[in-house]
């Protein structure tokens, strides 16, 4: 095994590491599941053969090739109907997408079905004639697990998803971005659910004449630690005998058009109230919440200055800086989860944060405003934004511990490597070759160039990934590129 050594590759931009090491063989273990080998919308292989064939307690998962890639549907929605399945995308690093092409729904879960959905997004879904823009369920079991609904929309109510008829629902680490429903429910429409959770869910860019972001028709749902943001048609509204909680939410910046800035977060209807405590709400008085409403200072909130002619959309960053107000104030005894939306641990210092995001997060310019990328400041060889990427102080000490290091243990080779998590504008990828070609590097993909070994924060600013090397190739080389985003 060579050593270690540095490239450097745009001096401001990217920062590259290569390596090279003799591999040993290594096997993957398949788990039994059905596997979806290619993006076709049917046939051997596709989507929707697996959930044609799949019978009760099976699960779904993805060749790794479809790391990142998108199922477009051509011939209507994917139905469940009276099924237990699992649909399970986590051993994708980027996860699936699932697009109904502008032309209809991408899932219809009905007739008691007991579905559970894992890292996919459903995108560019379609319902012109009825409910439930990218997803329908009416009936049995859902469990939403990092799962991203946007760009979708209905004519009627849930422009992302409709989600009733006595169904039981736990949503959790979801977005639901950009959708449009006509009527009701922007983002999403709870309708006479028997009993809903949702938990570290972004909700946002979405619009509809009543409830942009959520609208809840004889439903009460538990909404904790969840953003609901830039939404036109009000952030919630609820209806008739609808009673949600909500405890570490933020609902800002929401607007219908009319009424006080408080209104315009949660709207209440008939007899409908919402329980609220430990949120911080737009407009409303800390003496009726427990936190002052003080701005949250989002790193780049969606603005929706006419309601009405407002156009949904997926962008934004819903996440604050590390100079907001809303840091430990929120509730612990509400949070039942571990894992925040971006995957970062909850509860970081003693008291839980509200709203989806745990901590705050920095740029470049935030943490070092006199430095420059390019630069060296300590003057070990490294730049400051290569430093600042891996999560160590570029004005400090020289710490070669951060470096990605390759070790052999067992016949197999592992790579470990650190990275900042808390930053806005670092993107990190690694890339592998066998001959240095410049044409010959392809993105390392889960499952056939690596397996993650194990994962650990070092911080709130700092993660450890070691990846196990996978391959039969006498030699390969790695690289890894840090870009600054913006």
């Amino acid at each position: 095994m060579e050593l270690p050594h540095i490239s450097m590759k745009s001096p401001v931009r990217t920062i590259v590491l290569a390596f090279v090491a003799n591999l040993a063989p290594a096997q993957i273990l398949n788990a039994g599941i059905l596997t979806v080998t290619n993006s076709s919308d049917s046939g051997p292989g596709s989507l929707r053969n697996a959930i044609a064939v799949a019978v009760n307690g099976d699960s779904i998962g993805f060749d790794p090739t479809l790391d990142g890639g998108t199922i477009t549907l051509t011939t209507g929605h994917l139905l469940i109907s009276g099924l237990q399945l699992t649909i399970d995308a986590t051993s994708l690093a980027s996860g699936i997408s699932i697009s109904g092409n502008h032309a209809s729904r991408v899932f219809a879960i009905i007739s008691d079905s007991v579905v559970t959905l894992k890292h996919l997004t459903l995108r560019n879904g379609n319902e012109s004639a009825g409910n439930g823009g990218a997803l329908f369920a009416a009936g049995g079991q859902l469990v939403m697990t990092d799962c991203n609904v946007i760009n979708s929309y209905a004519r009627y109510n849930g422009g992302g998803a409709y989600i009733g008829n006595s169904i039981q629902a736990t949503l959790d680490r979801c977005s639901f971005r950009g959708n449009k429903g006509d009527d009701f429910g922007g983002g999403i429409f709870f309708g006479g659910t028997a009993a809903v959770t949702v938990t570290n869910t972004l909700i946002s860019g979405n619009r509809s004449l009543n409830g942009g972001g959520i609208l809840n028709f004889g439903a009460n749902p538990t909404l904790v630690n969840c953003t609901i943001q830039g939404n036109s048609g009000a952030g919630v509204r609820n209806e008739t005998t609808s009673f949600p909680t909500l405890r570490n939410t933020i609902i800002w910046g929401n607007r219908i058009g009319s009424g006080t800035i408080n209104s315009q977060q949660i709207r209440e209807n008939g007899t409908a109230i919402s329980n609220v405590n430990y949120c911080l709400i737009e407009g409303r008085s800390a003496t009726l919440q427990n936190l002052p409403a003080n701005d949250p200072k989002f790193i780049t909130p969606i603005l929706v200055p006419n309601p009405a002619t407002f156009v949904p959309t997926a962008g934004g960053d819903l996440r604050v800086y590390t100079n907001s107000p809303v840091f430990d104030l929120g509730s612990n005894a509400a949070n039942s989860t571990n894992l925040d939306l971006s995957g970062r641990t909850r509860v970081q210092n003693v008291t839980i944060d509200p709203g989806a995001y745990e901590g705050g997060y920095v740029s470049f310019p935030f943490l070092y405003p006199s430095l420059s990328p390019s630069g060296d400041e300590n003057l070990n060889g490294l730049s400051n934004f290569f430093e600042y990427a891996l999560g160590i102080n570029p004005a400090g000490p020289n710490d070669p511990s951060a470096l990605p290091q390759m070790t052999l243990n067992g016949g197999s080779a592992f790579l470990t490597s650190t990275r900042r998590i808390n930053a806005i504008d670092v993107q990190s990828s690694w890339v592998t070759s066998t001959n240095l070609g410049p044409l010959s590097w392809q993105a390392m993909l889960p499952g056939t160039n690596y397996v993650v070994d194990s994962t650990t924060n070092l911080s709130p600013e700092r993660q450890q990934v070691v990846f196990q090397l996978l391959g039969t190739d006498p030699s390969r080389f790695y690289r890894q590129g840090f870009e600054m985003s913006n």
